[in-house]
């Protein structure tokens, strides 16, 4: 009889000691030091089982160490399942051992035989049980006692778990016995004790402990929703319930190993959730974490920036709870773009490319062109539009400058009315006859956004080689370089009489692309704005 006491004390009494190493080792964070049994030994009769348990060191490595696997030295006379539950089948002894990563710990396992209290028999009186032993499995059960006897008896049971249809009689009956369902994960035993006479006899209860286990203990839903499966171990029967009703389960009870179909609906908030779906069993409560992503959402904090021609740097906020990502809508040549944290870092070059041309493209004073910067997240997106100024060079406000021939006919452009495209079209606005020795002053406003030069130009090669002096040697300008508007005095000089006749085209281009070959050469294609001053020399 002392070892049924042993039996019901053992969880106890594991629950204060522990195998495998008995020094731990520093912690660093959580990484995984060793583990622990408990019990770390354990006496259990034929028939019996327990659960063993593991203990990380430290604890907080639990949630990081790898799945552990249990092994019995010898299968024949206990054996361990995947959970650590183990069943002792036969005398002996045995060795378990929990293996998690490189660390393990073992348990020692002594299984003797059951042992059935003798009877105490009345050699007087005739009476007999259809049984000694009653094995009953962890969700309990009704049972049958059949008593044979001529005279009176009375019976009663050690523990509440267990419980009799009658406890006193006279002559044959057939008692029942109710056994509870297991609350624990121990095998256990006690007696129902007959009395007759002087006579004492027993029927052994012996009442499996109760396995339950559910697979995975948190779930980790996107905010799309979905179904999900819990896998139940057990051999009782268990009911289960969700907090609430955004989560559903096909099945609320069970009888033993099942399968749990969880539905998990769309989130419709921006914030995350969780609930439990909780599991009841032998008494005890076991709960699944559902843990539901929020609402996906996106945002930036600007929507429209207005970029001057000399570009910039900008930081847009990004407002999300998911990965996201930022590109332009179509490649510009002038936009780069960094990620840091939630924040996008968009730098926009200078709106001038190298090569006599403005980004390719016509350009108005005033003007600005889009450039989308498209940010993603999920299926969501929003959109940033840059808004970068068009550079512009052009004259304006010119002085003394009528057309009074040639075939172009008579003109006057002096305002801001005409055409100020500056990357294909070449713009004569200034034309004078110069006949015999005069000097000719021309007044003009240059108007621009960015920097530039003046650049003097000729066109008549025969002169050169009839005088050895270039046409342009006899034109000059007051400034020759600036950024922004100014005013502009351009002087012609005429000198000698001559007879030939040669042109001299004044120029506005980008600073950045002076010097280069062929960008004024087409006025179809690459030219700026500019003065074009005619001179016809004659010889009096």
């Amino acid at each position: 009889m002392k070892k049924y006491l042993f039996m019901a004390m053992v969880a106890i009494a594991g629950m204060l000691s522990g195998c495998g190493p008995k020094t731990e080792e520093v912690v660093n964070g959580a990484e995984l030091q060793g583990i622990k049994i408990r019990p770390s030994e354990v006496t259990l009769e034929e028939g019996d089982s327990v659960k063993l348990h593991v203990r990380y060191v430290p604890e907080e490595a639990e949630a990081t160490a790898p799945a552990v696997q249990w092994y019995s030295e010898k299968q024949r006379v206990a054996s361990v399942d995947e959970n650590g539950n183990v069943k002792a089948d036969r005398v002996g002894t045995t060795v378990i051992t929990a293996q998690c990563g490189k660390f393990e710990a073992k348990c020692t396992v002594e299984v003797t035989k059951l042992e059935l209290p003798t009877p105490e028999p009345d050699p007087e009186i005739n009476f007999s049980l259809s049984t000694e032993l009653i094995q009953a499995p962890a969700k309990g059960g009704t049972f049958d006692i059949t008593v044979t006897t001529d005279t009176t008896w009375k019976a009663s049971c050690e523990r509440s778990w267990a419980k009799l249809s009658q406890t006193e009689g006279k002559g044959n009956a057939t008692v029942q016995v109710t056994v509870d369902p297991a609350d624990s994960e121990s095998t256990l035993t006690q007696k129902i004790t007959f009395k007759v006479g002087k006579g004492t006899y027993y029927v052994t209860i012996q009442r499996k402990g109760m396995q339950f286990s559910i697979s995975p203990e948190t779930i980790d839903v996107p905010s799309k929703g979905g179904t999900f499966t819990i896998n139940v171990t057990s051999n009782i029967a268990w009911t289960a319930s969700c907090e609430e009703t955004w989560a559903k389960l096909d099945k609320t009870s069970g009888d033993g190993d099942a399968t749990v179909s969880v539905t998990v609906d769309a989130a419709n908030t921006e914030s995350a959730t969780s609930q439990k779906i909780v599991f009841k069993a032998g008494g005890n409560t076991y709960n699944v974490t559902i843990k539901r992503d929020a609402k996906a959402k996106l945002s930036i904090d600007k929507r429209e920036i207005n970029v001057p021609v000399t570009g910039g740097s900008y930081t847009i906020n990004v407002n999300t709870n998911r990965e996201w990502d930022v590109k332009e809508k179509t490649e510009s040549g002038i936009v780069t773009i960094t990620k840091s944290g939630n924040q996008a870092i968009i730098k926009v070059a200078k709106n001038i490319r190298k090569g006599g041309y403005v980004y390719n493209r016509p350009y108005y004073v005033g003007s600005r062109f889009d450039i989308p910067i498209i940010f993603s997240a999920e299926k969501l997106t929003d959109t940033l539009t840059l808004k970068v100024e068009e550079p512009y060079i052009y004259f304006s406000n010119v002085t003394n400058c009528d057309w009074i021939a040639g075939t172009y006919g008579k003109h006057r452009w002096t305002d801001e009315s005409h055409d100020m495209r500056i990357s294909k079209y070449y713009i004569p606005i200034m034309e004078e006859i110069a006949y015999g020795t005069g000097v000719f002053t021309y007044e003009a406003t240059l108007k621009s956004n960015i920097d530039w030069v003046l650049d003097i130009e000729d066109t008549n090669s025969s002169f050169f080689a009839d005088h050895g002096k270039r046409i342009y040697d006899f034109v000059s300008s007051s400034v020759t370089k600036g950024k922004g508007n100014a005013t502009i005095k351009i002087t012609a000089d005429t000198g000698n009489k001559v007879e030939t006749c040669g042109s001299v085209h004044i120029y506005a281009v980008p600073d950045e692309n002076a010097g280069w070959s062929g960008m004024r050469t087409d006025p179809d294609s690459d030219g700026y704005d500019g003065i074009q001053i005619y001179f016809i020399y004659t010889t009096k």
